[in-house]
């Protein structure tokens, strides 16, 4: 071992310090260190923590607010009375029948048919100028639906 007070090498287990003659204490101290005492040494890494934690909350709820002004998943009437549904499984009914829909980089919404109406008959809209959604309003191919 070595000596806390002039670091020279002792015999293991001496009292005294053989250089210096300074008392050796065999006996090892634990600091006692409480929560509290982590959290006041560590505020920084905290804060920087709650940053991260509370900006991949915004993210996530920008990421989806946005997301959902261009989903068109439930039930539209239009003043007519017709209807549309979207279902979050992919398919659709209309007053024509039904089938399954698509949108294609949040831009482009396709119908496809699959009743024997209209089996196979596709109907592609762009975004903005054929179909958007604002507030409870689908407007769609010159139409303008309610959400039920």
């Amino acid at each position: 071992m070595y000596c806390p007070y002039c670091n020279s090498q002792t015999r293991d287990g001496s009292v005294f310090c053989s250089q210096c003659g300074s008392k050796v204490d065999l006996t090892v101290k634990t600091p006692k260190v409480s929560v509290s005492d982590i959290i006041k040494k560590n505020k920084t890494a905290i804060a920087i923590i709650c940053v991260i934690a509370l900006s991949v909350v915004l993210i996530t709820v920008a990421v989806r607010a946005g997301s959902s002004s261009k989903s068109v998943i439930g039930t539209w009437r239009s003043s007519s009375g017709k209807e549309i549904s979207f279902s979050s499984n992919g398919s659709f009914e209309d007053f024509r029948g039904y089938g399954r829909y698509t949108i294609y980089d949040g831009k482009k919404l396709s119908l496809v048919y699959e009743d024997w109406d209209w089996l196979g008959t596709n109907f592609t809209y762009e975004y903005g100028d054929d179909w958007y959604i604002k507030g409870n309003s689908l407007y769609l191919d010159g139409v303008y639906y309610t959400k039920k």
